[in-house]
Formats: C-alpha cells, structure tokens, sequence
C-alpha cells in the first residue's frame, strides 16, 4: 500500500466483510459493497455505540436460549441449540425492516461465523456449534468501533466497475 500520506482516500472495492477497510491505515475510506444486506449491517456497526450491540446480543441469547459454549453433534444439548437457532433465525427472515443487530447476532452461532443469503433473500447459514464469547467478542466489538469512528467512512451499494469509471471520469 502506498504511504498514508500520499493517499487521499481508499477505495474497497469489494469490500466483504470490511476486513480491509478497518486495518489499512488511511482516514477516508470508500467501502463498496454489492450485497445490501452486509452494507447495511456495517454501517450498523460503525453507527451503534459498542455497548447497545452487546446488549443486543445478549439479549437475543437469552431470549432464544442460544448455546453459551461451543457444542458439538455428540453433545446432549445440540439437537435444542440447533432449534433454537433455527427459530432466531426464522424470526430474523420475517422481519419486514431487518434488524442488523440480529444477522450480527446470528453469525456468532453460524456455521463458520459466515453470512450467505438465498435468492429470496433469506439469511440461510446453518448452525455452526459455535458461540458468543463474551470477553472476546466484546473486546473486538469495541475495538471495531474504536477504529472506524476515527475514519471517515463512506459507505457504497453499487458496481464495483461503475466507481472505476467514475474515478477516470475525475
């Protein structure tokens, strides 16, 4: 990457799950991306304060009884976890204006921690045995917001070829 001091903005183009936007070390960013659902859940999380997300997410865990560990197939509870899950997740596709804040929360028990959606749009990862780690997830939520309220941070929904045409256009 060119020097931070030579670079006016950044553009990430395909920018997923922000991984880039948040580590190169330039103040204005441009993040692009074509899948609304994930620019609509990371402009949530630049925007929420680190303690309404955690509360969320604590709050959805218990209400839908979600597995405090990891847990395996050959675990007494999995079956239940699993269903919980399931039904979190049905909750979250019927919602007719989306909660970010419950797709953030449903990736701590996905499989993998991924995000994917059918063509009905419906978020359809399945349950990964995974877990909210409270100290660890906690330290990173803040960490993330920490970072990205420091940066000027434009976030896009278009074709990553239409901003490369724009940006020969200037």
């Amino acid at each position: 990457f060119p020097k931070k001091e030579t670079v006016s903005e950044f553009i990430d183009l395909f920018g997923g799950s922000g991984v880039v936007s948040i580590n190169v070390p330039y103040e204005k960013i441009t993040y692009n991306e074509l899948n609304h659902n994930i620019t609509n859940l990371l402009k949530m999380l630049i925007e929420t304060k680190p303690k309404e997300i955690i509360n969320h997410i604590k709050h959805r865990v218990a209400e839908f009884d979600l597995p405090p560990k990891g847990v395996g197939k050959i675990d007494n509870e999995y079956s239940k976890y699993k269903k919980n899950y399931l039904n979190f997740r049905k909750f979250y596709n019927k919602q007719k204006l989306k909660n970010y804040l419950d797709l953030y929360t449903l990736t701590y028990f996905s499989f993998s921690n991924l995000i994917r959606f059918n063509s009905k749009n419906e978020f359809n990862m399945p349950f990964g045995h995974k877990c909210y780690l409270s100290e660890a997830h906690e330290y990173n939520i803040e960490i993330f917001y920490n970072v990205m309220s420091k940066k000027s941070v434009s976030i896009k929904n278009e074709d990553a070829f239409k901003i490369l045409e724009n940006i020969k256009e200037n």
